[in-house]
């Protein structure tokens, strides 16, 4: 089987024979395909002036990354993201060690925090809004630090999960409000329903989506 964001719908659709639920795989696999044309009909329509510089913060320390055409940090990819980690992509599970130096050259306009594997303590995201070697960065001073929602997998990567799925419409939604119209709240409220037949309250929004969404 195959594990690309793109390739999921067909996934769906091949389990959905495999174990007798057509029905089901096929409702999967369309949410899913609409979620990626949508996705592309939006940063297709984003100028490359307008594009957002994404830096991807892993480890508590925020010092490791993944660059552009890892599948680590394919979102930001496919979201029309520029990922500003000027370093080699370390094979299999991923994270090139960076400096603050580094990072501060690279000047992001937007930070996306990891939480891995649904470990509150291993985010970045205190410690790049209160060190302050991080302040000078635009990202921080402009409030544009993001962490990965992680119930109850990650949005974005580690593990990769149905959840990116959703992941998807929250990087457009952080990187260009401007460009899409999603209410996350309910976007989030009728992905966990549908895949996970699951009545979110408000309340548990707020919890899943805490330090994610722009103000």
């Amino acid at each position: 089987m195959k594990s690309d964001l793109t390739d999921l719908p067909e996934t769906y659709r091949f389990l959905g024979k495999l174990f007798g639920r057509e029905e089901r795989g096929e409702e999967l696999a369309s949410y899913t395909q609409k979620t990626l044309d949508l996705a592309k009909e939006i940063t297709d329509k984003i100028p490359e002036d307008k594009k957002i510089r994404v830096y991807y913060a892993e480890e508590q320390d925020g010092l490791h990354t993944d660059p552009s055409g890892s599948s680590h940090s394919q979102l930001i990819d496919l979201c029309g993201g520029i990922n500003v980690a000027d370093c080699d992509i370390t094979p299999g599970y991923g994270r090139t060690a960076v400096s603050i130096e580094q990072v501060m050259k690279w000047n992001p306009e937007l930070i996306i925090c990891s939480v891995d594997n649904g470990f509150a303590d291993s985010s970045s995201y205190n410690t790049i809004m209160n060190d302050g070697k991080w302040s000078v960065i635009p990202a921080v001073k402009n409030g544009l630090v993001f962490e990965t929602p992680m119930q109850p997998q990650n949005w974005f990567d580690r593990p990769p999960s149905v959840n990116t799925i959703i992941g998807i419409k929250w990087v457009h939604s952080i990187l260009y409000p401007e460009y899409v119209d999603y209410d996350m709240k309910e976007e989030t409220k009728e992905f966990y329903k549908l895949f996970y037949h699951v009545e979110l309250s408000d309340k548990d929004v707020e919890n899943i989506t805490k330090n994610a969404l722009r103000k």
